[in-house]
């Protein structure tokens, strides 16, 4: 497929390259790296169905492929799924052709679902619900089988790199997990040109027109954020960004656990004790008032820290507020020794 960075050509082109082990050399090979990160990402797994996204491009058709080396050995029964937003006049031709491409190189479970309309606003993350919410389904009706995404290195480099700016905390700044449900991101840990030069030169992937317009923020990140910072602060950055996500993950867990335990302690029926909230700290007490509303439905996609700074200042500056007003039309008051909620 296509060309690859050349820099990881001239490794694999060094005359010395001929003197290295076998097993050296097959390290260095891009299928191998992608079969090794698939196989590694499912070890535990003991049962049969596995569904893979794809959506034609090369980092998910790398994926399929690997995945579908891997099936005979491991006895898997594969299935891949290519979801359609309708987003264009040829996304329906560019489904199709991604779907007879698979089948050509012997996957026998390719099947191209259209997804509802996705409203202009916000629209990449609405797609990207609707997409998870259409595998998912087809995830539980497997049986809860695992569903592979093929999100690379540099895409958990550029995730982290968004957030960073947009001042997240660090749930966010964790980045993409690597396990989430049934989801899974074998390659995560792979770079997205080692990814690429995994395909077969035979196999044509689609070039999504999206991943060239500069419109948006995470392409120009892509083309021109991360080859700036490269260049001035060294190839290592996307690295660094990488490992910042894995640290900030474990911190991120652990917060999640303490989150959930406070909840339950801080709950009274469905209000929160005001009393109780005071003697927590304030990394864990605004964790836990976020939670208790993304719990009783205001939507977290519109909630902001802005919000969660306002409800907590009932608390930690209490001198009279009225209800403070949140998104999907909540309201939250204190009423004496109690935060409430309503909608």
């Amino acid at each position: 497929m296509g060309s690859v960075d050349c820099d990881y050509l001239q490794v694999q082109e060094l005359p010395y390259r001929l003197r290295l082990p076998v097993g050296a050399r097959l390290a260095l090979d891009p299928k191998f790296q992608v079969m090794s990160a698939v196989e590694s990402a499912l070890a535990g797994f003991t049962g049969s169905n596995i569904v893979v996204a794809c959506s034609g491009g090369p980092d998910s058709v790398a994926l399929a492929l690997a995945t579908h080396d891997l099936a005979q050995k491991n006895n898997w029964a594969v299935k891949v799924v290519i979801v359609d937003h309708q987003w264009s006049e040829l996304s329906a031709a560019n489904a199709e052709f991604a779907r007879t491409q698979l089948v050509n190189f012997g996957l026998g479970d390719v099947e191209v679902v259209v997804a509802e309309p996705t409203p202009a606003e916000n629209r990449e993350a609405r797609a990207r619900e609707i997409r998870l919410d259409i595998l998912q389904r087809y995830g539980d009706s497997l049986n809860g089988a695992p569903v592979l995404l093929g999100h690379t290195k540099d895409d958990q480099a550029e995730t982290v790199l968004m957030r960073l700016v947009r001042g997240s905390g660090s749930k966010a700044l964790a980045g993409m997990s690597p396990v989430r449900g049934i989801f899974i991101r074998p390659l995560l840990e792979l770079a997205r040109r080692i990814v690429h030069a995994s395909i077969p030169d035979t196999f044509s992937v689609i070039n999504d027109p999206a991943n060239s317009d500069e419109t948006h923020l995470r392409v120009r990140v892509r083309k021109n954020v991360l080859p700036f910072l490269q260049q001035e602060l060294g190839e290592d950055v996307i690295s660094g960004l990488v490992r910042s996500a894995q640290l900030l993950r474990v911190d991120s867990e652990y917060f999640v656990e303490q989150t959930m335990i406070c909840l339950k302690e801080c709950l009274v029926e469905n209000d929160l004790d005001v009393q109780a909230l005071t003697n927590l700290h304030q990394a864990i007490r605004t964790r836990v008032i976020q939670q208790w509303l993304i719990s009783s439905g205001v939507p977290s996609g519109s909630l902001h820290q802005i919000h969660i700074k306002t409800v907590d200042e009932l608390i930690s500056d209490w001198h009279g507020q009225k209800e403070i007003n949140l998104p999907g039309g909540f309201e939250v008051k204190r009423s004496g020794n109690r935060l409430t909620i309503s909608h």
